[in-house]
């Protein structure tokens, strides 16, 4: 549960900057770095992305309405330590990166001056050397984990249960809302919208969607929920 201590930790030195701290927490993201790449250079690159839009957005707000803007940031410290709601964790990433970029830039911690390749969140790794870690076992985030699992798979049933069969056939799957897209079982979950490719014809359609993967992942059946 290295994630969700690295967040603790961004809490403490964001409210009461330390070198000490800040050390530690880069020892958690090398170690996340080093034993799950996939899932880190995933996290890291939603921070970069959607984490700076939201940071830019907080300094706007700021310059506005002060009162806000501490508002805005004690929602974001509380959201990004509820165990129980840690899933889906790109949605995390957009907040645990807002409160990353701060701390960098009010710290001096990066030169956000110097264009680069590189991801922010690595940059700052560049001279952090791999040491050994122990990551506890953290239950409400278990429990969290089974309860989305859970509620994935209920949704799925309802959609095949109740949706409604809109297209059959092979479809190209080209665009989802990833914001809070699910998958379990060969299925896949789309809020808002859906974008597809059927006999060569791109469409977008609207609304809530469960689409029915083949055993190559290509969509065989779209179902509007």
């Amino acid at each position: 549960m290295s994630q969700y201590e690295e967040n603790q930790m961004l809490l403490e030195f964001m409210d009461n900057f330390s070198l000490e701290t800040y050390s530690n927490f880069l020892t958690y993201r090398t170690y996340r770095r080093k034993n799950h790449p996939y899932e880190y250079w995933y996290e890291a690159s939603v921070e970069e992305i959607e984490g700076s839009a939201q940071y830019v957005e907080l300094r706007a707000l700021k310059q506005l309405d002060r009162k806000l803007y501490n508002e805005r940031i004690q929602r974001l410290k509380e959201r990004i330590l509820k165990a129980e709601d840690v899933f889906p964790i790109r949605v995390k990433c957009y907040d645990a990166g807002a409160l990353f970029f701060q701390v960098l830039k009010e710290n001096h911690l990066l030169d956000f001056e110097d264009c680069t390749d590189s991801l922010s969140a690595d940059a700052v790794l560049s001279d952090k050397q791999m040491c050994d870690i122990e990551i506890n076992l953290n239950k409400a985030i278990v429990k969290g984990l089974e309860d989305h699992k859970t509620a994935t798979l209920e949704r799925i049933q309802r959609g095949l249960d109740e949706g409604e069969l809109i297209e059959t056939g092979e479809l190209e799957l080209l665009g989802v809302n990833v914001y809070d897209a699910r998958y379990a079982k060969g299925y896949v979950l789309s809020t808002h919208f859906v974008y597809y490719r059927k006999d060569d014809n791109e469409k977008v359609a609207y609304g809530d969607f469960l689409i029915q993967l083949d055993g190559q992942n290509r969509g065989e059946k779209l179902y509007k929920i």
